[in-house]
């Protein structure tokens, strides 16, 4: 054991007794422990003869890698006060573990009048004893980086043998006893009804509210959904049957278990077309996040005139440019056409029996498969030979990859739509539970059964059942070249209306 310095600040100031641990769990039942620490810092300082002033705060989950540690801020900010002499650690890597941050903390106390002690920890106002605490640093700082080089081997095994990193299982999935995931059987179909949910329009709200009725928890068990938490339930690859590590997803294993939903519904609800967004939409205003200007393709705002009367206008100043032909209804008329224009459509289709594929999802699907193929191509080590100028490659790789996961939205969307249950039941069955509806409630099966009305300057409406909308509708959220998208002219399955 090196030997102490003896040197005893000038004041004769208590010491006070600093801790760190750098990982909360199972290593606090261990000698780096803050009840451990604590005992061995008083025991050494019992032999020194040393007066002990305050137990500061322990630092836990905190790394020796810097110094900017509330626990040991205070300590430094009491020596600068003159009420401490200085620190007592147990060992000079509680103090700090890299030698940089090590001999800035001692000059620092030293200045201040004070001193650290520890029993691995020389004199260090000396010349050798510098010398032998920097040895010392090197030493705790080597061993800091060794750990984190095997702590990242560790993760990079565990996320190749498709065993999660983290101590909790995504919602929608539980560990096996091999530490696999595999999809929960009740929560598994849940977290699929709020991917097709998104992808048909639904807001963070009303997912939220559909995971609470279902009783799904959040991944750290409670019982409320913020939208944070739901935007990160959607965002999440693990989904998809992946397991990634770090916000740079250096660790990726894209077969690791088995998915929830497919890249399609994934993409999907990345890019919803904004059908049906309840969290945004007043509650007074049937048809709010449903009805568009024809002109601009933005949605109508539901507002009161100045004798209080409810009417639905489009705000004419967007953030892709002003409306040329802004649009403005009475709300009663149009919300009372776009009911009865409802119900006959749920007629005709109940007439039929079953909504069927007329061939569009078949041609998103081999639509999805060429662009997969596509990319796949260009990803082989053969054509990145052949290209050779890598700028170009990138460029040429970054389209391909956009239209695979364009492709894959544009499926998502059309399967979420075409697998709505809700609206199969009779149309007598759905007249008498429209009755007992609140607003929200009516406004979402409006939002299932169509995509858009745009409402003409002329009165007239034009209503786009689900999945005929124009794509590239404006939506909420960020847009990198947001532009004034009007409707063109409605296709053969589009229905007017005159108010």
């Amino acid at each position: 054991m090196t030997v102490l310095t003896s040197r005893i600040p000038a004041s004769q100031l208590p010491l006070d007794i600093y801790i760190r641990v750098s990982r909360v769990g199972k290593r606090a039942d261990t000698l780096t422990s803050p009840e451990e620490q604590e005992r061995d810092a008083r025991a050494f300082a019992a032999s020194r003869g040393f007066e002990i002033g305050e137990v500061l705060p322990a630092d836990l989950d905190e790394s020796g890698a810097t110094n900017d540690r509330p626990g040991l801020q205070k300590g430094l900010l009491r020596v600068e006060e003159g009420v401490s002499g200085g620190l007592i650690v147990s060992y000079l890597s509680r103090a700090s573990r890299d030698t940089r941050h090590g001999l800035d903390l001692l000059d620092q106390i030293t200045k201040a009048g004070g001193a650290v002690y520890a029993p691995n920890l020389p004199d260090y106002t000396t010349a050798d004893g510098r010398m032998l605490t920097t040895i010392q640093l090197a030493i705790d700082t080597g061993y800091r980086e060794r750990k984190r080089e095997e702590f990242e081997r560790a993760k990079a095994g565990a996320i190749a043998r498709g065993i999660p990193v983290h101590s909790r299982a995504p919602v929608g999935y539980r560990a096996r006893p091999d530490r696999r995931l595999e999809p929960d059987p009740r929560v598994a179909p849940l977290v699929r009804e709020v991917f097709e949910m998104r992808a048909r329009g639904h807001g963070p709200v009303a997912l939220a509210r559909f995971l609470e009725r279902h009783r799904v928890r959040t991944s750290q068990g409670s019982r409320t959904w913020s939208k944070q938490a739901v935007y990160g339930l959607l965002r999440s690859h693990v989904y998809l049957g992946e397991l990634s590590y770090g916000h740079d997803r250096r660790y990726v294993n894209a077969a690791a278990h088995e998915a929830i939903v497919d890249l399609a519904l994934w993409q999907a609800a990345q890019h919803p077309n904004g059908t049906g967004r309840l969290a945004t939409s007043r509650a007074a205003y049937l048809l709010a996040g449903i009805i568009r200007c024809h002109a601009c393709g933005y949605c109508l705002q539901g507002t009161t005139t100045s004798r209080r009367k409810r009417i639905y206008r489009c705000t004419r100043r967007h953030a892709s440019g002003i409306c040329p032909d802004p649009a403005t209804v009475d709300a009663d008329p149009v919300e009372k056409a776009a009911v009865e224009m409802f119900w006959r459509v749920t007629r005709d289709l109940h007439a039929q029996q079953r909504p069927g594929d007329d061939g569009s999802i078949s041609r998103l699907e081999a639509d999805l498969v060429r662009a997969q193929e596509s990319l796949d191509q260009w990803m082989s080590a053969k054509v990145q030979q052949a290209v050779g100028d890598l700028p170009e490659y990138a460029v040429q790789l970054s389209e391909r990859r956009t239209a695979r996961d364009e492709a894959a939205a544009e499926l998502g969307r059309a399967r979420a739509h075409a697998s709505r249950t809700r609206l199969t039941e009779s149309a007598e069955t759905l007249r008498s539970a429209w009755e007992r509806m609140v607003t929200a409630d009516r406004r979402e099966l409006l939002g299932l059964r169509f995509d858009a009305l745009a409402l003409r300057r002329d009165r007239t409406v034009v209503v786009y059942t689900a999945g005929s909308a124009p794509p590239g509708l404006p939506r909420q959220g960020f847009r990198r070249d947001p532009q004034l998208v009007p409707f063109p002219d409605p296709p053969t399955s589009a229905r007017v209306l005159s108010l």
